[in-house]
């Protein structure tokens, strides 16, 4: 059984300026039984995400965003009527985003994202990932 609330509560705000504001609240859960050994396995998530975004000179468009989620394992066994937290872990990412309009039809952008990935078991170590890109796009259609 699986499902997400994918935003289960969102707040978007744009003003005439350019600016926009972004919140959301995201839900997911998984669960799966597995008769052979009569234990339950459910997989819960929980994120935030907040960002700001602003239009320069109507070409320009500046995008930010930030993100928290955690999510955990718990292991349900049925016969004994016990249960753990076997695994989890939280995200912590940040997103820096760029897109200038050449012309009506040819957009330039670059993208940076930063993780920062820790694990609830002390075991694991904690990493850290970035990316960039480059992109471009081509609209055919105008």
């Amino acid at each position: 059984i699986s499902e997400a609330f994918s935003p289960l509560l969102g707040v978007e705000m744009a003003f005439n300026c350019g600016l926009e504001l972004r919140l959301t609240y995201n839900r997911d859960r998984m669960i799966a039984l597995m008769v052979s050994s009569g234990v339950v396995n459910q997989t819960i998530g929980r994120d935030v995400e907040a960002g700001v975004s602003v239009i320069l000179w109507k070409k320009w468009r500046l995008s930010s965003d930030v993100s928290i989620r955690k999510n955990y394992v718990s292991l349900c066994d049925v016969v004994s009527n016990s249960s753990q937290v076997s695994s989890g872990e939280r995200y912590f990412s940040m997103r820096f985003k760029t897109d200038y309009n050449l012309s009506r039809s040819l957009l330039l952008g670059v993208s940076l994202s930063a993780v920062n990935h820790s694990y609830m078991l002390p075991q694991i170590p904690s990493r850290f990932t970035t990316t960039a890109a480059f992109h471009i796009k081509y609209d055919i259609g105008r």
